[in-house]
């Protein structure tokens, strides 16, 4: 488990309150650590959709509850350093982005949640999550063509490849997300 992960338990709990130092709640830290980051993930591919930010709604749905996330996360710290609630405002934000399709997400609000994240909380998730090179961004294409084509061999074998360069490939009902492993 690394420093963030460590980090992130801490912040799991009232600085007044006592934690309960467990492997299990450490481990459940670090999930939650590699969801976010996979989440901070996205904001390379909300670029990658034919929608420009300027017609996606920011009064609708999900850019709507991404805009207030860092703002209610702020109050909760304002308010007797309450890093729990801090975490929930992160937390719903990122519920609905896993809600939403990719197209709706806009990348200039994503980005500003997970600078938000990384100021208030000191995760590093900007850091920890950079853009992947355009030949594996042609390599991801490349398997959603063979998909189409129900070429299943060859997709198998580009997302191994992928996997093999730390990539972990999702497919969701809209489209494939990527992530770091």
């Amino acid at each position: 488990f690394g420093a963030m992960t460590v980090r992130l338990f801490i912040l799991q709990s009232h600085y007044r309150s006592e934690s309960n130092f467990t492997w299990d709640n450490i481990a459940a830290a670090d999930n939650r650590l590699r969801r976010w980051c996979d989440i901070a993930s996205l904001r390379w591919q909300t670029n990658d959709t034919l929608v420009n930010d300027d017609h996606k709604d920011t009064d609708h749905d999900v850019n709507g509850v991404l805009l207030a996330a860092p703002h209610a996360a702020l109050e909760a710290l304002s308010n007797d350093l309450n890093t729990p609630e801090a975490l929930v405002a992160f937390e719903q934000a990122f519920d609905a982005i896993e809600a939403s399709p990719i197209e709706h997400i806009q990348n200039s609000t994503l980005s500003q949640l997970i600078a938000a994240a990384d100021t208030l909380l000191g995760l590093g998730l900007a850091a920890a999550t950079p853009d992947i090179d355009d030949e594996y961004k042609a390599m991801i294409l490349a398997r959603e063509q063979a998909r189409s084509n129900k070429d299943w061999a060859q997709s198998d074998r580009i997302r191994d490849e992928l996997d093999a360069a730390g990539i972990h490939i999702r497919d969701t009902p809209h489209r494939t997300i990527w992530s770091w492993s």
